[in-house]
C-alpha cells in the first residue's frame, strides 16, 4: 500500500509539474524570463526602478543590466543608417562636408508625458501586483513614454532616440528614429535645415521637473528662424567633436 501511495504521489507531482511548466520556469529564471520584450520593459519600470516620486524595491523584476541588455539587441545605430541613407535619398558622394555624425541616448518626454504615467501609479491606485494585469500593461503600453531610476543611480526611459545627420554643401538633412520599446513601436522623423537659414547649434542640458524630481539630460539642438530640431544624446569627447565641426561647418556659409 505505501509504494502504491508514493508512485500515485510522485505520478500527481509530475502531472503538476507538466501542466504548470511554464509558470514554474518563470519562477525559477527570476519571474520574467517567459514575458515578452515589451512586458518585460514594463516589468522593469513597474517594479525595479524608481518613477519619479516612487520608490521600488521588488525582487525577481527585470534588473538594470537585463534592461540595458534589451536596449543594446533593440537599436543599431549603424542598421538605422543605412535606412536613413534610403529614406533621405542621399548619395554617399554627396556626404564630404562634414563626416556623418550620429546622436543617442533615451528620450525622456515631458512633463505631461510622465504626468500620464504617474496617473496610472497613483490616481488609479494600482498595487504592484496589479500591474502584472494584462489590463494594466496595456495601459501602460499606450502611454507615450515611462522613465525611471534604475538602482545603480542612472535615469532611463522606455523610449530611445537615434539621430543621424548629413551634411551637404547646402544644407544638413537628418534622419531620426523613436524607438518605444514599451510596445514595439517605432517613429520616423526626417528635417532639412538650409545652412543659410541655422540662426544656432548648440549642445546644452535640458532639465525635466515632475513633481519633486528634477532630472537633467543632454540634448543638441539646432534652431531656424520660426523653427527647431531638438534631439537626446550621450555627452562625449565623439559628441563635443562632432559639434564643434558641424559649427565650424556654419561659420564658413
Amino acid at each position: 500500500m505505501g509504494t502504491l501511495i508514493w508512485i500515485l504521489i510522485i505520478g500527481a507531482g509530475a502531472y503538476f509539474i507538466y501542466k504548470n511548466r511554464e509558470l514554474i520556469e518563470q519562477f525559477l529564471n527570476g519571474g520574467n524570463k517567459t514575458l515578452s520584450q515589451e512586458d518585460r520593459v514594463i516589468d522593469y519600470f513597474s517594479k525595479h526602478a524608481d518613477i519619479p516620486g516612487r520608490r521600488s524595491s521588488m525582487k525577481n523584476a527585470t534588473k538594470d543590466e537585463e534592461f540595458d541588455a534589451i536596449v543594446a539587441n533593440s537599436i543599431s545605430k549603424d542598421e538605422v543608417r543605412i535606412r536613413a541613407v534610403a529614406e533621405l535619398g542621399l548619395d554617399e558622394s554627396q556626404l564630404i562636408e562634414i563626416e556623418p555624425i550620429y546622436f543617442d541616448n533615451y528620450y525622456y518626454g515631458t512633463p505631461e508625458d510622465v504626468e500620464d504615467v504617474l496617473e496610472i501609479f497613483y490616481n488609479v491606485k494600482l498595487t504592484l501586483n496589479d500591474l502584472s494585469d494584462k489590463t494594466q500593461r496595456k495601459k501602460l503600453k499606450e502611454v507615450d513614454v515611462i522613465i525611471g531610476t534604475g538602482k545603480d543611480g542612472k535615469l532611463r526611459s522606455s523610449v530611445y532616440q537615434v539621430t543621424w545627420l548629413f551634411s551637404t554643401q547646402n544644407q544638413i538633412c537628418i534622419y531620426q528614429e523613436v524607438i518605444r520599446l514599451h510596445n514595439k513601436e517605432t517613429e520616423k522623423i526626417t528635417r532639412q535645415f538650409l545652412w543659410r537659414n541655422i540662426v544656432s547649434i548648440t549642445g546644452s542640458q535640458s532639465t525635466l521637473r515632475v513633481k519633486e524630481v528634477t532630472e537633467r539630460y543632454d540634448t543638441f539642438r539646432i534652431v531656424v528662424p520660426g523653427d527647431e530640431f531638438t534631439c537626446s544624446m550621450f555627452a562625449s569627447e565623439y559628441t563635443r567633436r562632432s559639434i564643434n565641426a558641424i559649427r565650424q561647418k556654419l561659420t564658413e556659409q
